[in-house]
């Protein structure tokens, strides 16, 4: 009677730290920069990063917006908004889409190189 109760335990357990590892990993997580350039100059190193780094799935300049992902394999699926900031200033948001918690910081690094190689690229293109 007792292995039985342990076990109902147990599994019961697991169930509750499923469901709660899936609630947190379905929200969404979101990180953004601002960067002192235009719009249309942060919108080009944005769209060229996400191609020439990432694979870029979707693109709406109209809408200022993109979806790339890291990779085809264990790849993370990123939605980026880029809006204008104010005089001379545009803010990049990256909102991390995923559903595996444990796999989250992972894909921030991902997030954390997209936004290093967008500054990297208007680096360049100021000079």
């Amino acid at each position: 009677m007792m292995k039985a109760a342990t076990r109902i335990s147990r599994g019961a357990g697991i169930v509750v730290l499923a469901i709660v590892f899936a609630l947190n990993g379905l929200a969404s997580n979101r990180k953004s920069r601002v960067f002192n350039a235009q719009f249309e100059a942060v919108w080009t190193a944005a769209a060229e990063v996400a191609k020439d780094a990432f694979l870029t799935d979707q693109t709406s300049k109209e809408q200022g917006r993109l979806r790339f992902r890291s990779g085809p394999f264990r790849g993370y699926r990123f939605d980026v908004m880029i809006v204008e900031a104010g005089a001379g200033k545009t803010r990049v948001e990256l909102e991390l889409r995923t559903n595996l918690r444990g796999i989250e910081k992972d894909a921030w690094r991902n997030a954390d190189r997209y936004l290093t190689l967008i500054a990297q690229r208007l680096q360049r293109g100021a000079k």
